[in-house]
């Protein structure tokens, strides 16, 4: 007879001696002649035979490929199941449970606040061993997570250069460190900042990102008026500075002084 430790194709599974590349791996069954009968606690290592598959745990020998890939109750071989004189070889497959694990989101790091919905900086979400990570509900903004003035571009792990794909498959040949930790990545956002030259020529719009400062300011022109500033409002209101950082969008303002006429004219 032989036993089969993969049961699916997800992923690999192994003999403890890592025999044959296909997973499978033949064994013979003691046939007792006097009762006419043997049964499969008979071989040697059962139930398990020495077989892991990382991410898995074994559930049970099956009869069939289908059987194994449901892991369910149907078509389980039972240790003390007959095993009779006029059987021919018996191949059995390995079922395989996936076993969960802990993905830990970070949405901050030491340079810059972000949080989940709840106020915490960093949340635990269960993943099946070989699903897709948009498994996890509320993909990609999982547990509303946010960032003043940025948008969530993506998860990656730490040292990565690449954002995790969705449809990547959590899975990890080192079981011992599949629980695993992703950090938000962040992009700011950009705001148009316009300025209302209220009369004059010279006013227009800029694009800034998120925090960055306004830099060189326009110089509008009015006739017969004294150009004054940029102020945050029509009227009144605060002068604009070159230093100040943008945070949304917004429109500032152009004051002037009238010149007085000239009696000439």
């Amino acid at each position: 007879r032989s036993e089969t430790a993969n049961g699916t194709t997800a992923s690999p599974a192994y003999f403890d001696d890592r025999t044959t590349a296909n997973g499978t791996k033949a064994t013979i069954i003691k046939y007792d002649a006097e009762y006419q009968t043997a049964t499969y606690n008979n071989v040697e290592g059962w139930k398990d035979f020495g077989v892991f598959r990382p991410g898995y745990t074994f559930v049970n020998w099956y009869d069939t490929k289908d059987h194994a890939d449901a892991h369910g109750t149907e078509g389980v071989i039972a240790a003390d199941a007959i095993f009779h004189e006029d059987n021919d070889d018996v191949t059995l497959f390995a079922g395989w449970a996936p076993r969960e694990y802990v993905l830990t989101l970070h949405a901050k790091d030491d340079t810059y606040h972000a949080e989940f919905s709840d106020a915490t900086t960093s949340k635990p979400f269960s993943i099946t061993y070989d699903s897709a990570y948009r498994t996890i509900q509320g993909w990609l903004n999982c547990g509303g997570v946010a960032r003043v003035g940025y948008t969530l571009q993506g998860w990656k792990t730490q040292n990565a250069t690449e954002l995790i794909d969705p449809d990547d498959i959590f899975r990890d040949e080192d079981t011992t460190s599949a629980n695993r930790h992703l950090y938000a990545q962040w992009t700011p956002n950009d705001y148009t900042v316009t300025f209302d030259a209220q009369g004059g020529a010279g006013g227009g719009t800029v694009s800034r990102n998120h925090g960055t400062a306004l830099g060189e300011l326009p110089v509008p022109t009015r006739e017969r008026a004294i150009f004054l500033g940029w102020f945050t409002e029509a009227e009144g209101g605060d002068m604009v500075e070159p230093s100040q950082k943008v945070t949304e969008a917004r429109t500032i303002y152009a004051h002037w002084l009238t010149k007085a006429a000239d009696p000439r004219s």
